[in-house]
């Protein structure tokens, strides 16, 4: 998705690390103070963090250019001052996952690799899959028709990574 706003609708982000943080802290609480299995925990988690996104949604995109984001990145550091301030997360300085949820995804550091592995495949090929199939909507037709117009008029500066149409990666 990055590929996308960067590269094709020229929209610069710095805050989706709150997202991963806030996913984490979610996850983290879901299994260690509430109990909920950790392989559940990993989709609530997930849930949770686009729960927060749509409020979070409705105040950036008020924002244009480096103010979307600088906008962003202060967003992103409030929630980071906010879970500091947490004491069942460590109040900032963290606290460990307890060990037996970690054995939960395997009993050894492989496995556990492996499982981390196959989960995070697992999430990429449909992200992958989604990109693919929004650039080739009607949306990501226009949004390459404006990206390439802007480039004709020489208003767009640096070469982005964007997947090309045909599909075919040089």
């Amino acid at each position: 998705m990055w590929n996308v706003m960067a590269g094709y609708a020229d929209i610069m982000t710095l805050g989706q690390h709150m997202f991963v943080g806030l996913g984490a802290y979610a996850f983290f609480g879901m299994v260690s103070l509430v109990g909920i299995d950790p392989y559940l925990a990993i989709f609530a988690a997930g849930a949770v963090a686009l729960v927060f996104a749509i409020p979070v949604m409705f105040v950036v995109f008020r924002l244009r250019a480096a103010y979307l984001a600088v906008g962003t990145w202060v967003v992103a550091e409030v929630f980071l001052l906010i879970a500091g301030r947490i004491p069942r997360f460590g109040l900032g300085t963290g606290i460990s996952l307890p060990l037996s949820v970690a054995r939960a995804f395997g009993s050894d550091a492989s496995t556990r690799a492996v499982t981390v592995y196959v989960f995070a495949l697992a999430i990429a090929m449909p992200a992958y899959l989604a990109t693919w199939l929004l650039l080739r909507s009607r949306l990501g037709i226009g949004l390459t028709a404006i990206q390439e117009a802007a480039s004709a008029l020489g208003a767009r500066q640096g070469p982005y990574f964007r997947l090309p149409m045909d599909g075919s990666f040089s």
